[in-house]
């Protein structure tokens, strides 16, 4: 299919033609608002700033971004009409102080998770501070990790300007994931601590985080999914990550409930069997885990229609979806083998 179109990166290419019809129905809903005059020098606008103004050498995709988010500043999309059927990205402002819906999600997930993290540990029997050393390292390990794989993923636009790719909001979960398990995979070989106890404990909490991180995701306008006519459709408004004045399917929300499903149903298969009646192995709150969101991942990424990569057919995490549930199949029948229930 590619190579008949003759177009290299083709998900980008829809993309852009979602993103860009989007921002053609913002157009037209701008300009009913305009007598002649205003309309004429809209019109000149966008001529000029898409189709005059010439493209530098960096990637195209990035460029058209940039000036389509100074086109959207320069119109009226501030109606009432607008602000009924949005989001806001600030979640509230005190004075000049603006609180971001992305960054205290993400922070309200932590904490929680840090708390319940706590709490299990003590019927674990574990050390409430080796939790709390975890908690933090895999936070940082999840975020470097989670920009080291985006960077990945946008290797060649990071050629052409690193700083752009290092600076922007970007990030990818997988990477995340594999950065935090393996810092607190360190940790416990530095501690002398047996890394499988902490492993289960910790998912659940990660699952719960993510879970929150979604949330995030749905106020900042990112992962967002394929354009559709349903009425649960979302349409995000002008300054969102996501193309604005099409209803979209709302994949942060799915994903959300996907991830706050995974933990309670680890959290209730732990104090089932772990805490009651030990017919689990260690290690196997884990490897669960690692199969729930790992289907649930490729699932939901047949919904999504932002750029996220690709390796063949599959999008980048599909592509990884597949080695993490591989993992965790290996994982439980390794254990097994190793331990087997009595």
């Amino acid at each position: 299919m590619k190579k008949w179109l003759d177009t290299p990166d083709l998900e980008a290419y829809n993309a852009f033609l979602v993103t860009w019809h989007a921002f053609l129905k913002e157009i037209q809903a701008a300009q009913q608002g305009l007598d002649e005059g205003q309309n004429r020098i809209l019109t000149m606008y966008i001529l000029k700033s898409f189709f005059a103004l010439p493209y530098d050498g960096r990637d195209f995709y990035v460029q058209f971004v940039e000036r389509m988010k100074k086109g959207r500043l320069g119109m009226a999309m501030d109606s009432p009409e607008r602000e009924e059927t949005s989001m806001k990205i600030d979640l509230f402002q005190i004075g000049n102080f603006h609180v971001r819906g992305y960054g205290f999600m993400i922070g309200l997930g932590f904490l929680l998770a840090l708390v319940l993290g706590c709490k299990r540990a003590k019927k674990l029997e574990l050390k409430d501070e080796s939790v709390i050393d975890i908690a933090i390292l895999a936070i940082i390990g999840g975020f470097l990790g989670a920009k080291i794989l985006y960077v990945i993923v946008s290797f060649k636009d990071f050629l052409k300007d690193p700083l752009a790719v290092l600076g922007s909001e970007g990030f990818v979960v997988y990477g995340g994931i594999i950065a935090g398990v393996l810092a607190v995979w360190i940790y416990c070989k530095v501690k002398k601590l047996v890394f499988l106890e902490y492993f289960d404990l910790i998912m659940p909490e990660v699952a719960l985080a993510q879970g929150f991180g979604r949330i995030g995701c749905f106020l900042a306008g990112c992962c967002y999914g394929r354009e559709t006519t349903a009425a649960w459709g979302i349409t995000f408004p002008a300054d969102s990550m996501a193309p604005s004045g099409i209803k979209l399917i709302p994949t942060q929300l799915l994903s959300a409930a996907g991830d706050f499903l995974i933990a309670a149903i680890l959290i209730w298969i732990a104090h089932r069997f772990l805490y009651q009646q030990k017919k689990l192995i260690t290690g196997d709150i884990g490897s669960i885990y690692l199969l729930l969101y790992g289907i649930g991942r490729f699932l939901i990424e047949f919904l999504r229609n932002d750029y996220r990569g690709a390796v063949g057919f599959l999008s980048t995490s599909q592509f990884i979806s597949v080695f993490i549930v591989a993992l965790g199949v290996t994982l439980m029948v390794y254990h097994r083998k190793k331990n087997p229930v009595k």
